[in-house]
């Protein structure tokens, strides 16, 4: 009987050291985190927008993995250069000027259509005009409170759902916001009287920004954005993602 528990163990044993030895899990990659104020198609909550992917990618790329959050736009500016928030996924060039500890990421994000939104179609989108009118845009929209700096008549809100509100109980006479992601906020609200006012205003790059204590990871983002547009993936998903959007 004692043999034959020896021979048993003995089996057990040698099974087990001959199985194949198990990979260890892969470390997961540290956390980057940066402010988004994009809505649908750029940034959806399933993370699958446009520039959950290609953003996603491109951090990928330098090791990190990308989580975006959604604060309010000054809020979210404020947060980013104190390093509460690692930084924003896309502004306007410049406002490091008045961020001192935001740097830009030099390859562009994407192009953004700004433009001014309104029941009426008489009003003529230019500063001087839109001074004579009530308008509204999101607080911390950086080339809108440049646009209306010498404007009384400004309502500002804090998310495009309450804009667009306001634009339909005619509590203002133009939204200025982008004409893509207008168009779909206005549908979910089910407000379809909306005319883009023109003259357009001209599309404006848009950039990523990190807080200075990365800025050792901006030239290789910067490459891996880069790569991304060389590959053709950035038309691809851009194909995918954005083109049914677009309003002609």
């Amino acid at each position: 009987m004692q043999k034959l528990f020896y021979a048993v163990n003995f089996f057990v044993i040698t099974s087990l050291l001959s199985l194949p030895v198990l990979a260890k899990p892969v470390t997961s990659l540290p956390e980057i985190i940066l402010n988004d104020t994009n809505k649908l198609p750029y940034t959806t909550k399933n993370k699958d927008g446009f520039l959950d992917v290609v953003l996603g990618e491109a951090f990928k790329r330098v090791g990190f993995k990308l989580i975006m959050v959604r604060l309010p736009a000054e809020r979210g500016l404020l947060s980013a250069n104190e390093g509460i928030v690692d930084g924003e996924v896309n502004r306007i060039a410049g406002i490091q000027k008045t961020y001192k500890n935001l740097i830009p990421v030099p390859e562009k994000v994407r192009d953004s259509d700004f433009c001014a939104l309104s029941k009426r179609s008489d009003i003529t989108n230019s500063p001087e005009e839109l001074g004579q009118y009530v308008v509204g845009y999101i607080k911390g929209w950086k080339i809108f409170e440049k646009m209306m700096s010498d404007s009384d008549n400004v309502i500002t809100t804090n998310n495009p759902q309450q804009l667009f509100r306001l634009l339909k109980i005619n509590r203002i006479d133009a939204a200025l916001y982008t004409c893509m992601q207008g168009y779909i906020v206005a549908k979910e609200l089910n407000f379809a009287d909306l005319k883009v006012l023109e003259p357009r205003i001209k599309q404006r790059g848009m950039f990523m920004y990190l807080n200075k204590k990365y800025e050792h990871i901006i030239p290789a983002l910067s490459k891996a954005m880069k790569d991304i547009r060389q590959e053709g993936l950035y038309d691809r998903w851009y194909k995918e993602k954005i083109s049914p959007f677009i309003i002609h």
